[in-house]
């Protein structure tokens, strides 16, 4: 019994990294009628309850077997995964933690690990992971970006310019270029931002937050016509972020169209109600 599910263990797996998930699925079910205790078998289930987002589902099953299988490093690293996606931040570092003991110096799980710290607000600890990665590995544009956005937050756009440059001495990436475009924006460096989120389009035209941003030049330097045109292009591709009409609305405020300023305010709030500038904005067109 234990051999023949062993085999069709292995079937299930082959499917599984083939994206074949339904008949993976199906497999295990078939699995665990024969062995009801088959470990693997389990297991697998988890990874696709965590691939397909079923993440409940699928930390009940890691958890039910951690103390068979905690020790494996992949084991670790799914659950940190899983755990991570319903913002268990604190515990997908423990995992990580004794992960990289296995495994030290993994760039992916030192990377994962900073990142959550960012979002835990361990931003010493995120920044000092990041810079880690940076010296053993100066092609790695992950941590650029997620170091240069950790500076960003914390209101540091010089450094953040500084890290986004050294990114780009990787690789000319699109978001490295929206990024820096958007850091020099908040140093007022409207010439230089303008010329990296266009190298940002070049790449691809209708890139969503690159368009935004380039409009919130065009706003802050009185192009209002520029902006209105970039940001209607990124609606009307899709982009439904509460940003793009709340920057719609302040450019129509600026060219006194009050009735469309109000429509984009209310917009953005459809969008995202816990969008705070909106609010302001549609009090002030409001008042006319």
């Amino acid at each position: 019994m234990t051999n023949n599910a062993d085999k069709l263990f292995m079937n299930a797996l082959s499917n599984f990294s083939n994206k074949n998930l339904e008949n993976a699925s199906q497999i295990i079910e078939d699995i665990i009628s024969i062995d009801p205790n088959h470990v693997n078998a389990w297991i697998l289930k988890a990874d696709i309850f965590r691939v397909t987002n079923n993440i409940n589902d699928a930390i009940e099953i890691y958890e039910k077997y951690y103390n068979e299988l905690k020790g494996n490093p992949n084991y670790h690293y799914s659950l940190a995964s899983s755990y991570a996606g319903i913002n268990k931040f604190e515990e997908a570092i423990n995992e990580l933690n004794i992960y990289l003991k296995i495994k030290p110096g993994d760039i992916s799980a030192i990377n994962n690990k900073s990142f959550y710290h960012h979002l835990i607000g361990n931003y010493k600890k995120a920044e000092q992971g990041f810079r880690e990665i940076i010296k053993v590995n100066k092609n790695y544009l992950l941590s650029y970006i997620n170091l240069g956005k950790l500076l960003f937050d914390l209101n540091d756009y010089h450094e953040a310019i500084k890290v986004y440059k050294s990114g780009l001495a990787v690789k000319k990436d699109i978001t490295i270029l929206t990024n820096l475009g958007s850091a020099l924006f908040k140093t007022k460096n409207y010439k230089d931002s303008e010329k990296y989120l266009i190298d940002a389009l070049d790449i691809n035209p209708n890139y969503d937050l690159a368009l935004i941003n380039l409009a919130s030049v065009y706003i802050d330097i009185n192009n209002i016509d520029k902006a209105v045109e970039l940001l209607t292009r990124a609606i009307k591709q899709g982009s439904n972020v509460p940003q793009v009409f709340n920057n719609l609305g302040v450019a129509y405020l600026q060219l006194h169209l009050i009735d469309k300023a109000i429509d984009s305010f209310t917009k953005a709030i459809k969008s995202n109600p816990k969008y705070a500038p909106a609010y302001a904005n549609l009090s002030t067109a409001y008042q006319g």
